[in-house]
């Protein structure tokens, strides 16, 4: 029933072989997989050889590559630019929403306003 230290270290040793094993199983899978799909390709759109689909598929992101930095310099400008925004004045008080001492509301009208919601 028990086991020793000695059979669970072969134990490790036969499944970190089969790990490998199967690893390798897969890169060689794969390896075939991406291949087929190679050919397939080059077959599809007329390329000779993977060198070709490797320099037409640079040349692509290349060309993204463009495009994006340009995207990014539009949106720069578009950044600095001036706004459109309506900025309050300032007789329109501080935020706009503050009233200042060029308002029509009084002193009085405005301490009610407080002692109404100290009254509640």
């Amino acid at each position: 029933m028990g086991m020793t230290l000695a059979d669970i270290k072969v134990q490790e040793e036969k499944l970190k072989k089969e790990q490998a094993k199967l690893r390798q199983q897969k890169k060689r899978l794969i390896e075939k997989e991406n291949a087929a799909m190679g050919k397939a390709l080059r077959k599809r759109f007329g390329f000779e050889s993977f060198a070709d689909f490797e320099r037409w598929l640079s040349s692509i992101s290349d060309d993204q590559q463009h495009e994006k930095s340009v995207g990014n310099e539009l949106r720069a400008d578009e950044k600095s630019a001036p706004s459109e925004r309506n900025y309050p004045n300032e007789s329109d008080g501080i935020f706009g929403g503050i009233p200042n001492r060029k308002s029509q509301m009084s002193e009085s009208g405005f301490a009610s306003m407080f002692s109404d919601v100290n009254s509640r």
